[in-house]
């Protein structure tokens, strides 16, 4: 059925037809098989990639799977933990103070913002430092 046919006419054809792609393949040893080029690149899906395997019913559905990873912060040291403790602890305490700046409404009001700031001469230029 087109999406036309479907009452979606409004909708480009491209977006439907992703949506609703098919396609059978075999079962290996081991319980793998192959999910199509095409269908892995809609959902970007790469080599080495991760799928949340689901079981509903009796339909497996597999989805693309988003795999946390150790992040930056639990590889330091302990004397860097601490160091970066004080600078967000200093961060905190500057914004319950209100000193920040912003909020903008517009991308253009924080450039004239930031640009102001760093007018040659002025204290925050990094030309002085």
């Amino acid at each position: 059925m087109l999406p036309t046919e479907a009452g979606l006419s409004g909708f480009p054809n491209s977006l439907l037809s992703l949506t609703f792609m098919t396609s059978v393949v075999k079962v290996q040893k081991k319980g793998q098989f192959t999910i199509p080029t095409e269908m892995r690149h809609i959902v970007g899906l790469a080599d080495g990639d991760y799928v949340q395997v689901v079981l509903k019913g009796r339909k497996i559905i597999l989805e693309p799977a988003r795999v946390v990873t150790r992040t930056a912060a639990e590889e330091l040291t302990p004397a860097q933990r601490r160091a970066l403790d004080v600078r967000l602890a200093q961060g905190l305490a500057d914004v319950k103070a209100g000193r920040v700046h912003g909020p903008f409404a517009t991308h253009g009001e924080m450039m004239t913002f930031l640009k102001k700031d760093s007018r040659p001469g002025t204290k925050t230029d990094p030309r002085n430092k």
